[in-house]
C-alpha cells in the first residue's frame, strides 16, 4: 500500500486498482492487460514494456498524489507519456463523448421545444474538442518527436500551444456551464452538483456548501462565499485572483490605530476602530480582495508601490504590486499600465476582511 509519497513500483498492481477503479482507464490507455495476479507495479509494467516512472506519475496525479519527488520527474518517458494522450484522445472521442450525448438526451425533458438547440450546443463543444485534438495529434506530438530526435522546429512555440489550449479549455468549460445550468433550469429539480472548480461553484450554483476534509466550512449564496467568508480558508478559496493575505499588528499612530504589515502601514477604518481595540499590540491576518482595490490619483492613495507585473484583460488589467515589501494583486477596471511604474490604490470602503491569526477564523462582521 502507498505512503504518503505515492505508489512505487515495488507497490502491487492489485492494491493499486483495488484502490481506484479508475486507474483500469489508465491501465488500458498504457496497454496494461489484467491477468497480473500479485505482480509489483514494475514487474507488470516491464511484461508490458510501459516506463514505470512515467505509469506511476501518471496514477498518482490521478489519485491526487502528485508527480512525485524532482528526481522521479526526470526519469518520465516523453514519448511513453505522448503514446498515453493519444490512446486517451481515442477513448475521449469514441466512448465518453458519445455517452455523455446519449445521457444528455435521455435527461432532457423532449417537451421542451429548445431540445435540439441544446443538443446542437453539445455537437458544437464535441466539433471543438475535436478540432483541438486532431491539432495536438497533427501539430503538437510530431513536434515533441522532432525533439526527441535531435530535431528542433523554429517554426512552432509551445508557448502558442499552451495558449491555444487554454483558450480553448476555458471556451469549453464555459460552454459545459451554460448547458448544465439551462438543463437544470428545465427540468425544475433541486440538483446536487460536486465540483472541486471553484468557478463553477460560483456561476452555477444558488447556494454552496464548501467542505474541507468531510466537514462544512460554510454555506450560503455565492455572494455570502465572497462578501463574507468566514474563515481564511473560504476567503482564499473562494475568488480569482485569489484575496490577499497580509500578517499585521494592530498599532496607534499618532491617536488613531493602524494595521502595521511588515513596512506597509494601513489606517483601521472607523467602522472596525472598537474591534480593533481588543486586538491592540496582537498579530490579525488583513485579507484584501484584488477586486476591492481601486486606482486612487498618484501620492494619495492608502497603498502605493511600483508596478511589477502586469495581465492586461481588455475591459481591464490584472496588476502585481511591490508595496513597502508586500507583493499585492490588484484587479483594476479599464485603463492600463506599464510594469515599473508607481501607482496608488484604495481600499473600497468596508471591504476589510479581518481573521485571527491563529484559528484563522472571521472577526468582523
Amino acid at each position: 500500500m502507498y505512503g504518503n509519497g505515492g505508489y512505487t513500483g515495488d507497490d502491487r498492481m492489485c492494491d493499486l486498482v483495488s484502490d481506484r477503479f479508475a486507474v483500469l482507464q489508465v491501465m488500458s490507455r498504457f496497454g496494461i492487460a489484467l491477468g497480473f495476479g500479485d505482480k509489483t507495479i514494475a514487474e507488470v509494467c516491464g511484461e508490458h514494456r510501459v516506463d514505470t516512472a512515467t505509469f506511476l506519475a501518471v496514477v498518482n496525479k490521478l489519485l491526487g498524489l502528485g508527480f512525485g519527488t524532482q528526481t522521479a520527474m526526470q526519469e518520465l518517458s516523453v514519448r511513453a507519456l505522448t503514446d498515453y494522450l493519444h490512446n486517451a484522445h481515442g477513448y475521449f472521442l469514441e466512448f465518453r463523448l458519445p455517452a455523455i450525448r446519449r445521457k444528455l438526451i435521455e435527461a432532457i425533458d423532449y417537451a421542451h421545444n429548445d431540445v435540439s438547440f441544446a443538443i446542437m450546443r453539445f455537437d458544437e463543444y464535441v466539433a471543438e474538442v475535436q478540432r483541438h485534438m486532431d491539432y495536438e495529434e497533427q501539430t503538437v506530438f510530431p513536434y515533441v518527436e522532432g525533439l526527441l530526435e535531435g530535431c528542433a522546429s523554429d517554426s512552432y512555440s509551445i508557448d502558442d500551444f499552451r495558449r491555444r489550449h487554454d483558450q480553448v479549455d476555458a471556451k469549453l468549460r464555459e460552454q459545459v456551464r451554460y448547458e448544465l445550468k439551462k438543463i437544470q433550469t428545465q427540468l425544475g429539480v433541486t440538483t446536487i452538483y460536486v465540483t472541486h472548480d471553484q468557478t463553477e461553484a460560483m456561476t452555477m450554483a444558488d447556494h454552496i456548501v464548501l467542505m474541507k476534509d468531510g466537514h462544512i466550512m460554510q454555506q450560503g449564496t455565492p455572494n455570502d462565499l465572497y462578501a463574507h467568508p468566514n474563515s481564511l480558508f473560504v476567503a482564499s478559496f473562494v475568488g480569482t485572483p485569489q484575496i490577499n493575505k497580509l500578517t499585521c499588528k494592530v498599532v496607534e499612530k499618532g491617536g488613531s490605530l493602524a494595521f502595521q504589515c511588515g513596512e506597509l502601514l494601513l489606517s483601521v477604518p472607523d467602522d472596525l476602530t472598537a474591534l480593533m481595540q481588543q486586538y491592540k499590540g496582537k498579530e490579525v491576518i488583513v485579507g484584501l480582495r484584488p477586486s476591492e482595490l481601486t486606482l486612487a490619483p498618484e501620492g494619495q492613495g492608502e497603498i502605493e508601490g511600483t508596478v511589477d507585473s502586469v495581465e492586461p484583460l481588455g475591459d481591464g488589467f490584472i496588476v502585481y504590486l511591490k508595496a513597502a515589501g508586500q507583493m499585492l494583486v490588484a484587479k483594476i477596471a479599464g485603463g492600463s499600465t506599464v510594469i515599473g511604474k508607481t501607482i496608488s490604490l484604495n481600499i473600497e470602503k468596508g471591504k476589510f476582511h479581518i481573521f485571527d491569526s491563529q484559528t484563522e477564523e472571521r472577526l468582523n462582521p
